[in-house]
């Protein structure tokens, strides 16, 4: 069986939406070839942890055929979809455009996001994504419930150490950021409880990382303190994966920490966690809004009594 998964997406979080649908998909039909077509940042991942067999960047201009009126014509899409028994779609099917042009190919079984609004209420984007594309049986409760923490080559290696705590203080909003100098408050106390941190930043994120290093304070012995920053997802993954609890704001690195099974809190402002929290076995979230009624001593005392 070959099973073709399509997720227009710009951003990692909400890439790592799916992974746990991915995941039940793989689980479900074994021998099934998986093909994902979505963000090309996220792909390597998708593929080193097995979820998927063959990955396909979802910004290629090809893709805009598939909600064309002219129709699919491209020679790469009509081979891919000639040995495709099911595709599931997270684009809305305006006029039934895609559905259409889908069958047009031979594709019999289209799972595809309706042009009819669906009821949501409290359902988690998770949810959603499953419900929307007509995967009524991938409630987000019950897939996280079966997901297995990936392992992949490299991502367990022995720590000589303490597992350290990986921090990551940036957001692409920066309404859903928790003020920098709280995150290197909460640092300097972990440091000074002999806690070795890695902080975790993305090539957007020079500014935060900068006004959060300013603070920490030079007081702490040699090699506590790990900067990793602009590093490719997957050796995130792979650092993340290897410590013993992650903080961080409503993000993507945050959706990371909690798929890869790391006991993970969240910071929500002005999203609600009960619709975009991390999915994973072990995340909890605190919310204030605005941000910074969240005190540091709150948060510190969180991290520590699950430590």
């Amino acid at each position: 069986m070959n099973i073709v998964a399509i997720l227009p997406a710009d951003h990692i979080g909400d890439t790592l939406f799916v992974f746990p649908i991915l995941s039940a998909l793989r689980v479900r039909f074994e021998d099934a070839h998986i093909t994902f077509v979505s963000y090309a940042l996220v792909l390597p991942m998708a593929q080193a942890w097995g979820l998927v067999d063959e990955v396909l960047d979802g910004k290629d201009e090809q893709w805009k055929e598939l909600s064309s009126s002219k129709g699919i014509r491209s020679p790469n899409l009509l081979e891919l979809f000639e040995r495709t028994d099911c595709v599931i779609c997270w684009e809305v099917d305006m006029g039934g455009v895609i559905s259409r042009n889908l069958l047009r190919v031979g594709v019999n079984a289209i799972f595809v996001v309706p042009e009819n609004p669906i009821e949501t209420g409290s359902m988690h984007v998770a949810d959603f994504m499953a419900k929307a594309a007509g995967l009524h049986s991938l409630g987000i409760q019950d897939v996280v419930a079966e997901y297995v923490p990936p392992r992949w080559e490299g991502s367990d290696k022995f720590c000589f150490f303490t597992p350290p705590i990986a921090i990551h203080p940036g957001s692409t909003d920066e309404k859903r950021r928790w003020p920098a100098p709280y995150f290197a408050a909460v640092i300097n106390q972990l440091l000074r409880r002999k806690y070795p941190i890695i902080l975790l930043a993305g090539p957007s994120e020079a500014e935060t990382l900068v006004s959060v290093r300013r603070i920490i304070s030079p007081d702490r012995p040699p090699g506590m303190l790990t900067i990793l920053g602009n590093a490719p997802l997957l050796e995130v993954a792979r650092q993340i994966k290897q410590c013993k609890f992650f903080l961080g704001n409503d993000s993507g690195i945050g959706h990371l920490a909690g798929l890869l099974g790391v006991h993970t809190l969240s910071l929500f402002g002005p999203t609600d966690p009960t619709l975009k929290r991390p999915a994973g076995p072990y995340v909890e979230t605190l919310q204030e809004m605005p941000m910074d009624n969240l005190s540091p001593g709150r948060v510190l005392e969180h991290i520590l009594q699950r430590l």
